[in-house]
């Protein structure tokens, strides 16, 4: 929006439209908010309108400006949450045991103003981060994909039916699966994690036994007697 070029009526009738336009739904104090950002832009817009000598011109440039400042971090903070919205929840897109949809995010006044200061201090550190490393973005999605509970529980039912008398660790899940050998420290732990899951569901549901002999000895899975595949 550039208040020099915008003729003067046009800024007044969407200003008017705007205000209009939700002021049954819209809260009076919001209302009120409006009317005054739309008073101090239309007279911002007629300041600009002056002799560019003037020390009201020079104010009406600087008050443009911060506009125009605020704008462009509003939409900075605005990509950094549209990131953090889209960036794989492990507790929920991983670990879930359902395909339950995930609520959207509510909260009250107190914690919308700590996610504001929480997307503000990111915001600060990728622009300090772009002069200490060029190339390097945070806000950049990360391909590191990770092990459902899901494959994790098909692997342990398809272990179960070949060997229906076997005794197994949490390594006999975790080292013998498809793809790729090499694996972040994150990726490892969530592959534990999610063959943990699932053993600690069969044996919920009946069809496992976990059994330690001591505190941090190595957990043996061995299959219920009573199951036959």
């Amino acid at each position: 929006m550039n208040l020099r070029t915008i003729p003067l009526t046009t800024l007044i009738e969407q200003l008017l439209f705007y205000v209009e336009e939700g002021l049954k739904e819209r809260p009076l104090e919001q209302t009120a908010d409006c009317l005054v950002q739309a008073a101090t832009l239309i007279q911002i817009r007629s300041a600009l309108l002056l002799q560019h000598d003037t020390i009201v011109h020079a104010g009406a440039v600087s008050d443009a400006e911060q506009i125009r400042q605020r704008l462009t971090r509003k939409e900075a903070l605005e990509r950094a949450s549209q990131f953090f919205e889209a960036r794989p929840i492990l507790g929920e897109t991983v670990f879930a045991r359902g395909n339950t949809d995930i609520s959207p995010f509510s909260a009250d006044k107190a914690s919308s103003i700590q996610i504001r200061d929480l997307l503000e201090a990111l915001l600060s550190l990728s622009r300090r981060r772009a002069r200490i490393q060029p190339g390097q973005d945070i806000f950049r999605l990360s391909r590191i994909t990770y092990l459902s509970v899901g494959v994790a529980l098909e692997w342990w039912h398809q272990r179960l039916r070949k060997e229906p008398h076997g005794r197994w660790g949490l390594s006999d899940g975790v080292g013998n699966l498809p793809g790729p050998k090499s694996q972040s420290q994150i990726q490892h732990n969530a592959t534990c994690a999610a063959h943990f899951l699932a053993v600690l569901e069969l044996g919920k549901q009946g069809e496992l036994h976990l059994h330690q002999s001591a505190a941090l000895e190595r957990i043996e899975i061995i299959q219920s007697q009573h199951e036959h595949y």
